[in-house]
């Protein structure tokens, strides 16, 4: 599985939150510093995964970004779900799945 630079940002600042966690609200510009990813792009991540629920926002001086669950309810597959698009892992977009006969694990 390649994982896009969208992803892969979009992970990098999830775990950012995971670990600041409890502790308030993270500005974007701490996060974006911490994690090497351009502010910008972040901005848009951080609209997306607020627009999905994972995510809350809040304006001001003292506003910054937070988890809405507790970390260990997040997954890398949802984060990834919300920015790349729903995750084929039985193969069947790629014309691969159900072909062979072969009893398929991840479908029972």
């Amino acid at each position: 599985m390649h994982i896009s630079a969208k992803g892969n940002y979009g992970l990098r600042a999830v775990l950012d939150l995971a670990l600041n966690y409890g502790r308030g609200q993270v500005q974007s510009a701490e996060i974006a510093a911490r994690q090497h990813i351009p502010e910008s792009y972040l901005v848009q991540l951080l609209n997306l995964l607020r627009k999905a629920g994972l995510v809350k926002s809040v304006r001001g001086p003292k506003g910054g970004h937070s988890l809405l669950k507790r970390p260990e309810e997040v997954t890398v597959g949802e984060v990834l779900a919300i920015l790349e698009g729903p995750i084929d892992l039985l193969g069947e977009g790629s014309g691969r799945g159900g072909e062979s006969g072969e009893q398929d694990v991840l479908r029972e």
